[in-house]
């Protein structure tokens, strides 16, 4: 009975995360796009003509035009990484959930990632410690992330030795 409350919870929560892993890497890949895609228009925009201030303005609209096309890039990078964790965490939570034998492969891969978010998101909240006024938004998303990955680790721990007892 506690080993089927373990591995509904688990796979319920890893599930969920899946799904929500999936939304948010259709917002990065487009919004990433629509970044690329603008910050090349901004660059192909600049017109240098003659006098300082016109100078000026033009390399500063390139260097913005540069910016954001460079955080295009990295946010299309962001959601092609967190869309192959997402698909891992689908079908391995889906085995979890769906399939009555023990499934030791799927809970070690979870288990593996999840202690990888954990070391993720430390590392979020302690740059956004470091640089709190800026970056209060950030601090609220690893500190979510960090919670949620330390309670499903703790579940996954738990359900990993729950069925080496059994077995």
């Amino acid at each position: 009975m506690q080993i089927e409350k373990l591995k509904k919870t688990c796979g319920l929560i890893l599930y969920i995360k899946s799904i929500i892993q999936l939304v948010v890497t259709i917002i990065l890949f487009f919004g990433g796009i629509f970044l690329i895609v603008e910050g090349q228009k901004a660059k192909n925009n600049t017109n240098p003509s003659s006098g300082l201030d016109n100078q000026i303005a033009a390399c500063s609209s390139a260097f913005a035009s540069v910016l954001v096309t460079a955080i295009g890039i990295i946010s299309l990078i962001v959601a092609i990484v967190l869309g192959i964790c997402a698909i891992v965490y689908l079908i391995h939570s889906r085995k979890i959930l769906y399939l009555n034998d023990y499934q030791k492969k799927s809970t070690i891969t979870l288990l593996v990632f999840e202690i990888l978010y954990i070391f993720v998101s430390t590392i979020g909240l302690i740059i956004s410690i470091i640089h709190i006024q800026d970056t209060v938004l950030w601090l609220i998303v690893s500190l979510i992330v960090f919670i949620q990955s330390l309670v499903t680790t703790i579940l996954l721990v738990k359900y990993v030795r729950t069925n080496q007892i059994k077995i």
